[in-house]
């Protein structure tokens, strides 16, 4: 069975094949009948894995097999949130050139840019207000990214 979960946290072959880059695999696991947009128990997608693991080329790929962009965790974040959270410079353009959302907001109102600065990862920061984050964007604390990025001691 392609898409047999693990009886811990539902992790599927797929899932595993997207966090270690297998791109040969995860297109072998998908013509076979994988479900490229399985959930595991906290709701994380194969793309979710790739993303936060820093796989450009598995981000396409996945992409490509009709993965869904803008899915999100039982916490509401999307793939772009962990990429930023993550620092992964090249992954944050590639998401949103697929059409990933530079400005959704998981379940505690924090977008990818409060992500990324609250963590001083200043060049995702970057990338991501060229590419629209929104500055002004209040998280449910009333917290703008700026706010995250001082409060955790990251003047850059």
């Amino acid at each position: 069975n392609v898409d047999a979960e693990n009886s811990v946290d539902k992790r599927t072959p797929l899932h595993s094949a997207a966090a270690s880059g297998n791109a040969q695999v995860v297109r072998t696991l998908v013509e076979l009948g994988a479900h490229v947009n399985a959930r595991m128990s906290d709701g994380i997608t194969p793309l979710h894995k790739a993303a936060g693991e820093g796989h450009v080329r598995m981000v396409r790929t996945l992409a490509e097999l009709g993965a869904d962009l803008i899915a999100k965790d039982t916490d509401g974040a999307t793939p772009l949130h962990l990429a930023a959270e993550r620092g992964h410079v090249k992954v944050v353009p590639t998401l949103v050139e697929l059409g990933a959302y530079p400005i959704a907001k998981d379940t505690d109102g924090n977008t990818p840019l409060h992500c990324a600065a609250g963590l001083g990862h200043v060049g995702v920061s970057q990338v991501l207000v060229k590419l629209g984050a929104d500055l002004s964007s209040q998280n449910m604390q009333g917290m703008h990214p700026i706010h995250l990025c001082c409060s955790e001691g990251h003047a850059e």
